[in-house]
């Protein structure tokens, strides 16, 4: 190889050492001004380019947006206003360079790559990056030499326009010279440094108020010669090294000789081409050690390919003595690439392509150019797959990985053909999002129902037959599917996962529930009519205590129509009782027959049946009242520091005494029973009891006192479950045995007491499970227990051993004086049952209640019920 081949083009070789044109250093280049656009997914990147001298736009100049200088994401040409634009960018930092003629222009004005800024957009902001270009050019040469005479190798030139920071940089080349043609006409003041040298101005001076400016007119050439001022010592000049390196053909590694190899800088400024021998190895001697470099290789027959096995020149190396190592692969075909979104429209911005061999030996990353495709001149021949991984775009569903051709998983993944001398096209959809679609079916009938709402990602409430569809996002789930359908039916629900790009189709079942047909009035006392609130109400059955067959603090709740008319549901069948609570400024109730009532014992029963409407009574409320209590105990008279007060389900509260009491609001103007309790170590205690008013008369706008006293009850030093597995989490509630009114109610590790002198029955919670607890008295089992006064050590309730099959009736009349387990034996003088003998296992059947009828566990009416009772 010849020396002076190389000499011509290795001036280049220096690594562009970056010149200072003052001791302070040239300004860091601005951003270009964003204008302000109203925030998209996707943002753009216009410009226009127009002549230095004449101030006119410049049409025909293409311009080209690059990445990292070495993979281009976008071409565009300037139009006859000389204007560009790069539209489909999402946060993403480009380089530009125009072309202009045969001159090349970097952003924001500069011939040389290495002052080159990137230009970034994002959602909100556009940046606008114009380009000034000087069209009028000439040539600049010349010569440098080191104080000694000899040549200044690897030195840097620098052209600064007079009054501007960016140069135009070259390198000496190893005689010393330099030459650049293409320079803008203008004034310039010339910079020397590199080759152990500090930076210097023509002709040889210290600063650049010294120097003395060149003028480059158009096609006229200037040549200056130079000297570095003289160092003492002298400086040691550049280190070289020789790159050098093999070029073999797969699959055997045979040499490939006459290979043109092409070594470039870091920037793709081109420093030098040679070929290999016929062993294959070439060579580019005097090269200064440590710049950046880029190698490129070219052979018939085989795909070019650039440093690190890539078809386009992405990697950086560094000039040492490291072998470098090319294996060419034979065969090259184009490889286009078209991708669209699901809809057809522009693929999403910030995909990155990854290109790899079907036997995984090769792989290749590139992302999208801003119109969504690839273009790649030289893939080696060969199967390959392609994966596409999108980017995350703020506010918007992360789109999963994908294969070629639009899979969601690798299985599915098909394979590309690149074939020697031919273009292979591939046209890829992005994934659709997971669609699920829900056929809602009634329980009794199986027909398809309609108007209700699904709630899947997101809530669907139209359907086409009783079929909700709805597009999810791009993760598989799992999703739980939810559906409302009131007042008709019960809300179901299911879980399900999706897969992305497909549809997913699910059945669900509802069960029909029983509506309530009624109609609300209350006159004067909305405020707002035109906004009004909902009128909510709890059904509510049970012997023992009020439980909502709605659910713990879930009301059911409806809109009146204009004309009153009101329809609430769903409930599940049975005798129920409802508790209003009105919207707006009425007070609560129980539906009585005629009006309102504040007892739940003269307000109506309905008696209901799944999947059909039936009436109630009207829901005429009235303005609310409030009651206040002072809370007392009732053996010392304190008073209590934390009580409750309780009117129905949905409507109580607790808290600590104020000085006047504490104060209950939202009640109807009815004769009410209350409940008292909530003070640790206190029963609960119904009004009517010992130490409460029979009933509070409550009056519409006004507070009405209605002071109480609590009894302490009898301490259960510690509540035990037992058996092999005791819950983690349980829950008692002590009834009493007559009334079947709340007395005290325990969880976890809280202490439990319990009325003494009074039988009373335990239901416990467990596990998600419930059973009312039996008790030994002697041979016989009972589910009443009543405590005497002062502490109960401990008390065992084992769950499943010692669990009734059903709930236990009430006692038939109060019982006084008795300790321990009560046995009361239930009778019936009709027939008997068992041989008349009647155990636990025969209260399995719970009382049912149909209208106001009671019945036994016999399915007696309770009237024809007998009792006798052994303490």
């Amino acid at each position: 190889m010849r020396r002076g081949a190389l000499t011509a083009l290795a001036v280049l070789a220096a690594a562009l050492i970056i010149p200072s044109p003052s001791a302070q250093g040239a300004p860091a280049q601005t951003a270009p001004a964003p204008a302000q656009v109203a925030p998209t997914a996707m943002s753009n990147i216009t410009g226009k380019i127009t002549d230095a001298a004449t101030g006119q736009p410049i049409a025909g100049a293409c311009v080209t947006a690059m990445r990292n200088v070495g993979q281009t994401m976008g071409q565009v040409c300037t139009g006859a206003d000389g204007r560009y634009r790069f539209d489909g960018i999402y946060d993403f930092g480009v380089y530009l360079r125009a072309a202009v003629g045969t001159t090349t222009w970097w952003w924001p004005g500069s011939l040389d790559p290495v002052y080159a800024t990137t230009v970034a957009a994002y959602p909100g902001v556009a940046p606008v990056a114009d380009f000034v270009v000087e069209r009028r050019q000439g040539t600049f040469r010349g010569s440098l030499t080191r104080q000694d005479g000899s040549p200044a190798i690897f030195a840097t030139a620098a052209l600064y326009p007079v009054g501007a920071d960016k140069a135009i940089t070259f390198t000496t080349a190893l005689d010393g010279t330099f030459q650049r043609t293409g320079v803008p006409a203008g004034r310039y003041h010339v910079a020397f440094n590199g080759s152990g040298y500090a930076t210097q101005w023509y002709p040889a001076k210290a600063t650049r108020a010294e120097a003395t400016p060149v003028e480059i007119t158009e096609d006229g050439a200037v040549e200056i010669v130079e000297q570095f001022r003289a160092v003492d010592p002298t400086p040691v000049g550049p280190a070289l090294v020789t790159v050098h390196g093999v070029v073999t053909a797969e699959p055997d590694g045979t040499p490939v000789a006459g290979a043109q190899v092409s070594l470039h800088g870091s920037r793709l400024e081109p420093f030098g081409t040679v070929r290999t021998d016929s062993t294959g190895r070439f060579a580019f001697p005097d090269i200064r050690q440590g710049i950046g470099i880029q190698v490129k290789v070219s052979a018939p027959g085989f795909a070019t390919t650039w440093l690190l096995d890539n078809p386009e020149p992405t990697s950086t190396s560094f000039a040492s003595t490291t072998p470098l190592a090319f294996r060419l692969r034979p065969g090259a075909g184009r490889l286009t690439v078209v991708v669209k979104d699901d809809d057809g429209t522009q693929a999403p911005p910030g995909i990155t392509a990854t290109l790899s061999t079907v036997d995984g030996s090769w792989t290749y990353a590139l992302p999208l150019r801003f119109d969504g495709t690839i273009d790649l001149a030289e893939v080696p021949a060969g199967r390959y797959r392609l994966r596409l991984d999108p980017r995350a775009l703020a506010g918007l569903p992360v789109r999963p990985t994908q294969w070629y051709p639009s899979s969601p998983d690798s299985a599915g993944a098909g394979v590309i053909t690149i074939r020697d001398g031919e273009t292979t096209v591939v046209t890829e959809s992005m994934l659709r999002p997971a669609t699920i679609e829900v056929t809602l079916r009634d329980g009794l009938t199986g027909a398809p129902i309609s108007g209700a709402c699904v709630q899947m990602w997101r809530e669907v409430c139209t359907d086409v037959d009783g079929v909700y569809r709805t597009e999810l996002d791009y993760q598989t789930g799992p999703y739980t599917i939810s559906a409302t359908h009131a007042p008709t039916h019960f809300p179901a629900q299911t879980s399900v996962v999706a897969k992305v790009g497909e549809v997913t189709k699910v059945t669900l079942t509802m069960q029909p529930g029983a509506v309530i047909a009624t109609t609300y009035r209350d006159g004067a006392i909305n405020p707002d009519p035109e906004n009004p609130d909902p009128v909510c109400v709890y059904g509510v059955r049970g012997r023992w205590g009020a439980e909502s067959v709605t659910g713990v603090g879930t009301p059911v709740c409806g809109m009146p129509a204009a004309d009153g008319t009101l329809r609430l549901g769903p409930f599940p069948s049975g005798w129920v009782q409802l508790f209003v609570l009105p919207r707006e400024a009425a007070g609560a109730q129980w539906l009585g027959y005629r009006g309102g009532t504040g007892d739940r014992r003269t307000a109506a029963v309905i008696n209901l049946t799944a999947g059909a409407v039936t009436n109630a009574p009207w829901i005429v409320p009235a303005a609310a009242g409030s009651v206040r209590a002072v809370v007392r105990n009732v053996d010392t008279g304190e008073r209590l520091d934390r009580v409750c007060l309780e009117a129905g389900p949905g409507l109580g509260g607790c808290g600590a005494q104020q000085e006047d009491g504490y104060t209950l609001d939202g009640l109807g103007p009815y004769q009410w029973t209350l409940s008292y309790g909530g003070s640790s170590g206190h029963l609960w205690a119904p009004t009517g009891s010992p130490g409460t008013p029979p009933s509070v008369p409550i009056v519409s706008g006004k507070t009405v006192v209605a002071d109480a006293r609590l009894t302490s009850g009898t301490l259960v030093q510690s509540v035990h479950f037992g058996g092999p597995a005791e819950p983690s989490a349980w829950h008692v509630e002590v009834f009493d045995a007559w009334t079947g009114v709340l007395r005290y109610s325990a969880s976890g590790n809280s202490s439990l007491f319990l009325p003494s002198s009074q039988p009373v029955a335990i239901r416990m919670t467990y596990g998600g499970k419930r059973c009312w607890a039996h008790f030994t008295s002697g041979r016989r089992l009972t589910p009443y227990y009543t405590a005497g006064t002062g502490v109960i050590v401990n008390l065992t309730l084992t769950p499943e051993a010692n669990c009734l099959p059903g709930e236990p009736p009430r006692l038939p009349a109060p019982i006084r004086g008795t300790k321990g387990p009560v046995v009361v034996t239930m009778f019936d003088p009709l027939p008997t049952v068992r041989g008349g003998a009647p155990t636990v296992a025969g209260m399995a059947a719970a009382p049912s209640v149909t209208g106001t009828t009671a019945t036994s566990p016999w399915g007696r009416p309770t009237a024809g019920m007998m009792a006798r009772v052994k303490p």
